[in-house]
């Protein structure tokens, strides 16, 4: 397959990531902004006021304010299926 990366990176699955931001983010986060106890993620990485991936991540790894670190729960491949997830919203 020629769109493989060889570098063994994990590009990320949207489907994957629903699981994942099901399981550890939607208590919070919730999938509308009636439902939401913090900031909704809809536009978060894609919307006109975007924030970084690389600062999202950090923040998901380290927490910051309320939300608590998630970077011994969730493994690398969790991280980018939620980042990928977190795209589509």
């Amino acid at each position: 397959m020629l769109g493989a990366c060889l570098c063994g990176c994990h590009q990320g699955s949207p489907d994957a990531g629903a699981v994942v931001f099901k399981k550890n983010c939607f208590g919070c986060h919730g999938s509308t902004t009636t439902q939401a106890f913090a900031v909704p993620l809809s536009g978060y990485l894609t919307g006109p006021n975007k924030h970084s991936e690389a600062e999202t991540r950090r923040m998901i790894r380290e927490g910051k304010g309320n939300m608590p670190p998630f970077g011994r729960r969730l493994s690398r491949h969790e991280l980018d299926d939620l980042m990928a997830y977190i795209k589509t919203l």
